[in-house]
């Protein structure tokens, strides 16, 4: 492995060896001209004291290329002035673009997104030569005198896709590979004084077919640039690792040291100081041991440093512990040389008995994949905007990260040390298309050294990180030979960690061949079937749970399997965040871009809005469920302890001390009582019984109590504050039935005035019902109802419109013919006519009045028949019964049975007693806890960057919609909760528009009144696979409920006015 390694770094190290019959950017034996051997990164300091810093800028032997360039912008290669390299070159007239950035968000060239076609005709390894967007770049510097006679190495952090370097008009080298770093030896091209730097970056290259990601397709310098300058002799590269005796109380720490000799003569008798600091500054160890007596100009040799550590306190995701190491170089007289700093964690990973352990304990991955992208930077990703994911994603419970699906910045990796995330890095090699034509670069020897380097380059930059605890080869690109030996090689250099790969040769069930069983998409049952196929390994899906959209449904199933196997372990949410890009309309309203919005084509539309959150980092509600369940504290009831909930720890490494429990006791949502406990100590995986400090409440009339449970951190940290909610519970009160409301006595009402009102136009008969405080209008030719007015204010226009469809999610649309969407136009739900057949009223009294409605809603193929009928009452209030039926038993889900009434702009506020205070659904509703909220149209909107159904309220037992000024109507169930929503958009605009900005309020609002609403699914978004529970497939619905005019001037409680008189008998 190491021989085949040394081959590899000298096809990339080696001269130019002639004229090439193509260019290297269409030759995939080329993958680096010059380039230096991958390593660690570091920045050399001159002093311990500064190095403790971690601040590169600091380093007298640093000095950052980033900041404005001149740039010019060619149409493909062949068009670049060959000039523009020479240091005389005039580039007063050429533009200036930051570096980092992508000039495709810079006004050059276009964007584009494709999730699996490559955006020109896929021949590989041939690429357009026409066409190829192609950047010039050029910079000046200098090269500060204290780095006389010493080695001078510029670096790029990160080029795509391929790119020509030249210093002061000489060629220094040529590189692919666009996600890890592409450095050079320059100090045979640099002198005192200025030099000229000059680059030229192609957007296509042969590299391209194994960076076919589902991503935007950008281009440039993207990473940082910079120069630095070691000591003649100095470390190259470093390794470091650890390992532990059987109970963790007693560590080694490894250390592996590449010494070389790039002077002018040879070096003598050099040591390396190795220290070890802990958290708080204190040193663990200092140790001097020799490196060499001699080593020639040019040479390199090993260093192997070994020590023992007791009772190390280890690293994990729960308690990122870091110690600091210090490498120190010393010449003969033990004068410091060089000096290298880098935080180090104690911890362990390895796979025995079919489980992942780290740290000896079988951990749960509740991961998501994060693509690297910034909607102003594209690839450029500042330290802020790494920071925000990161604590999102610890505040969320959200504890690993797929760095799908390439190695991302540096930074991102010691930040996720610091703060506390498992990472699987993934090396960059995705090559979906051509696998899925059945062209698989995998096998191809042609591109075997391709895939090597960059499984090598991303090892020997990252291995040091304690965060990274799984490396994966890549995605999507087939199973072959290249492969296999990428993994041998990445062993070779790191044998402490397992590999991923899904490595199947198509989607089907089977499994695969490396380390881990991280098959993408399987059901919770197929999860359980993998783990029957083979017992020695682990299961984790690499990706599951596709958030795009309106989605995240059903996620507590998959977490309830997994919990129950011991070799599940958990899985990779796709994906984190959507990948839009801030664009602007013609008319400069700001919005997200997907794929297409900027003239790209080919495109794949909005299926790169796949995130938890939004590019702007705004959660989508889908988050708030992902932390419910992600949560590793739970709590339930004791079956043979009354008034006794067993708390569980279920962390790894913490306890249970750190939280503190706030807890509330609510009566239909309102707080009857309150308290606060110091939770004890108890050990990771503990529990412990709570009795709590209340006598159960006696049942009241239409009164449910709760138990929630709030756990909250008893300190702030680096991610959340003191008192943030890391989990929360809500358990029912196990009382007896509530006691139902009193039942009407219409003798009590005053009378109720109806008249029939004989239209001449064509609106024809109208039947109009008035109390003293209210007046309806029932239209004989819809059978709804019309201008419902109460104390003189109108409350609402026309309803109950009955409502069968929801503005499609975009996995409603997954699965083309077979989709639910295409099945519901197929059958016409989305153009029902409603065909009345008869309207009587069948009884009338002093104070009420019950008329029915016949008909029913006619599709393109199939119908549906239903009967409405209104039991009106003089003071207001109108009992609605529905009933729903099939005329034909083949008949498709649902989207919703329910209603939809259109109310005036005026009625703007709901207040409502259900889940809440985010939108939820029948499949995503455990992270909204039954209880009373607030919310007006407005805040009911959920920007998912593609318009579709949003904003549902799940297990409503009332809902009042109301004006500023207090007045409104309240909808209640009758028997099972509703489901409600409340929208200044139409339902068909949702349907019609492909941006927010397309979507413009109504002239009325429109209030959705369901008694049921199919769930959102979510384990795919290409498939129809919303599980079956949480379709409406029945052939016949029928549910009641009470609409009742409310003053909150009057009555401040809507549920007081449902304790007189008023309510029918409980069904």
């Amino acid at each position: 492995m190491r021989f085949l390694f040394a081959l590899l770094l000298g096809s990339v190290c080696s001269p130019f060896a002639g004229k090439a019959q193509v260019p290297e950017w269409q030759d995939p034996a080329v993958i680096g001209q010059g380039k230096t051997p991958p390593h660690a990164t570091y920045v050399p300091f001159g002093d311990e004291q500064t190095a403790l810093a971690f601040r590169p800028e600091q380093s007298p032997y640093y000095r950052s290329l980033n900041g404005d360039w001149a740039f010019a912008f060619y149409p493909e290669p062949g068009a670049v002035d060959t000039a523009f390299s020479q240091p005389d070159y005039d580039d007063r007239t050429w533009d200036r673009l930051p570096v980092p950035s992508n000039w495709q968000l810079h006004g050059y060239g276009r964007p584009i997104y494709t999730n699996i076609r490559h955006p020109f005709p896929a021949n590989p390894p041939r690429v357009p030569e026409t066409g190829n967007e192609t950047g010039c770049y050029r910079r000046a510097f200098t090269i500060p005198e204290v780095w006389e006679d010493r080695p001078i190495f510029l670096h790029f952090a990160g080029i795509q896709s391929a790119a020509y370097v030249w210093i002061n008009g000489k060629r220094v080298g040529y590189s692919e590979g666009s996600m890890t770093p592409a450095e050079f030896d320059v100090t045979s091209y640099v002198h005192q004084g200025e030099n000229q730097l000059a680059v030229q970056v192609i957007r296509w290259s042969d590299g391209s077919y194994l960076e076919d990601q589902d991503f935007w397709r950008l281009s440039g310098i993207f990473r940082d640039v910079f120069l630095f300058s070691p000591p003649a002799a100095y470390i190259r590269d470093f390794y470091s690792y650890t390992d532990f005796g059987q109970d963790y109380g007693q560590a080694a720490l490894h250390l592996r040291m590449q010494l070389r000799n790039d002077g002018r003569k040879k070096a003598k008798k050099h040591r390396i100081q190795v220290a070890l600091y802990d958290a708080f500054a204190n040193q663990v160890f200092r140790e001097i041991v020799p490196a060499f007596d001699r080593l020639e100009a040019g040479a390199e040799t090993e260093v192997a440093f070994d020590w023992p550590v007791a009772n190390p306190r280890l690293w994990s995701a729960e308690d990122p512990y870091l110690y600091t190491l210090v490498l120190q170089v010393l010449d003969k007289k033990f004068r410091v040389q060089e000096v290298i700093t880098r935080q180090v964690g104690f911890r362990d990973v390895r796979i025995e008995d079919g489980q992942l352990l780290v740290n000896g304990q079988p951990v749960y991955l509740k991961g998501v994949n994060r693509h690297e992208l910034s909607p102003t930077g594209g690839r450029a990703v500042t330290e802020a905007e790494m920071l925000t994911d990161i604590r999102l994603m610890k505040q969320h419970n959200i504890n690993a990260v797929r760095t799908s699906h390439y190695p991302n910045h540096p930074l991102w990796y010691e930040l996720c040390d610091q703060y506390g995330l498992y990472l699987i890095d993934e090396a960059n090699i995705e090559s979906h298309q051509l696998w899925e034509e059945g062209r698989t670069l995998a096998k191809d020897p042609a591109f075997r050294d391709a895939f090597i380097d960059r499984g090598v380059s991303m090892v020997m930059r990252d291995r040091n990180h304690p965060s990274i605890i799984i490396w994966s080869l890549g995605n999507e690109t087939g199973l072959g030979q290249n492969l296999r030996d990428m993994a041998s090689e990445m062993r070779a250099l790191d044998p402490t960690r397992p590999i991923h790969y899904e490595s199947r040769k198509d989607y089907g069930f089977g499994l695969p061949e490396f380390d881990i069983i991280a098959n993408m998409y399987a059901s919770p049952a197929d999860m359980v079937r993998l783990t029957e196929l083979d017992p020695t390994r682990p299961v984790i899906l690499c990706e599951y749970a596709h958030a795009m959209g309106n989605s995240t449904g059903n996620l507590w199933q998959y977490w309830d399997t997994i919990e129950t196997y011991p070799r599940l372990q958990g899985g990779f949410i796709w994906d984190w965040a959507d990948q839009g890009l801030a664009a602007e309309t013609a008319e400069g309203q700001p919005y997200f871009a997907y794929g297409g919005d900027f003239g790209d084509s080919p495109n794949d539309g909005n299926f790169c809005f796949n995130g938890l959150v939004g590019p702007d980092r705004k959660p989508h509600p889908g988050l708030w469920e992902v932390k419910r369940v992600y949560q590793h504290l739970k709590a339930q009831w004791q079956d043979k302890q009354p008034r006794v909930v067993r708390i569980q720890n279920a962390y790894f490494f913490t306890p249970l001390s750190l939280f503190q429990l706030h807890w509330t006791l609510a009566g239909n949502g309102q707080v009857l009582d309150s308290g606060e406990v110091e939770l004890p100590p108890v050990p990771p995986q503990g529990s412990w019984d709570w009795e709590v400090p209340f006598a159960p409440p006696s049942s009241q009339v239409g009164q449910s109590y709760h138990l929630n449970l709030s756990f909250r951190l008893r300190s702030g940290c680096a991610w959340a504050p003191e008192g943030y909610e890391l989990a929360q519970v809500q358990l029912p009160l196990a009382l007896p039935a509530r006691q139902p409301y009193p039942t009407l006595s219409p003798a009590s009402l005053p009378p109720l005035q109806v008249q029939t009102v004989n239209h001449l136009t064509d609106r024809g008969v109208e039947y109009r019902f008035e109390g003293p405080q209210f007046q309806v209008s029932l239209d004989a030719r819809t059978g709804l109802l019309r201008d419902y007015r109460f104390q003189g204010q109108a409350l609402m226009e026309v309803g109950p419109i009955p409502n069968l469809m929801r503005a499609s999610t975009d996995n409603d649309r997954g699965g083309g013919d077979r989709s639910y969407f295409a099945r519901w136009q197929q059958a016409g739900l989305d153009q029902l006519q409603n065909q009345v057949a008869s309207v009587q009223i069948v009884e009338q009294g002093p104070q009420q009045a019950h008329v029915v409605v016949k008909g029913k809603l006619q599709g393109v193929q199939q119908a549906l028949s239903y009967q409405t009928s209104y039991h009106i009452y003089s003071h207001g209030d109108i009992l609605i019964d529905c009933l729903l039926a099939w005329g034909q038993p083949d008949h498709p889900p649902l989207a919703r049975v329910g209603t939809l009434w259109q109310l005036p702009l005026s009625q703007n506020q709901a207040y409502w007693y259900g889940r809440g205070p985010h939108e939820n659904y029948i499949d995503r509703y455990l992270s909204a806890p039954l209880g009373r909220y607030r919310a007006s149209a407005g805040d009911m909107y959920v920007d998912y960057g593609y318009p579709q159904a949003y904003g549902n309220r799940t297990e409503v037992d009332w809902m009042l919609v109301h004006s500023t000024e207090g007045v409104g109507l309240m909808v209640k169930a009758l028997g099972e909760p509703l489901q409600a929503s409340l929208h200044p958009y139409e339902q068909g605009q949702l349907e019609a528009a492909r941006h927010p900005f397309e979507l413009k309020p109504a002239s009325y609002l429109s209030w959705k009144i369901d008694h049921q609403q199919m769930g959102v699914g979510g384990d795919d978004s290409w498939n129809p696979r919303v599980h079956p529970e949480f379709l409406l497939r029945q052939d016949e619905y029928r549910y009641q409920f009470l609409l009742r005019p409310v003053d909150l001037n009057q009555t401040p409680d809507p549920e007081a006015s449902l304790r007189s008189p008023g309510l029918p008998p409980r069904p």
